[in-house]
């Protein structure tokens, strides 16, 4: 993903493979949250998105995303 990409939560929780409309929200705000914790522990840098409150997330520096 190239820098200022932004996603939005429906596309994140799809990916999960889960319904969107069935998912719980707070629950992809805890992951987001974890997963900064996580990425600051690892590697004592700061995870390179921006939340846009209810539109998902954007990217502000170029990401590879593994699958």
């Amino acid at each position: 993903m190239s820098g200022g990409e932004c996603v939005t939560r429906r596309t994140i929780v799809e990916a999960f493979g889960e319904d969107f409309l069935e998912y719980d929200q707070r629950r992809l705000d805890t992951q987001m949250r974890r997963l900064r914790r996580k990425v600051k522990e690892a590697c004592s840098q700061a995870l390179p998105v921006n939340t846009l409150r209810a539109i998902g997330y954007c990217f502000y520096a170029k990401t590879k995303i593994y699958r």
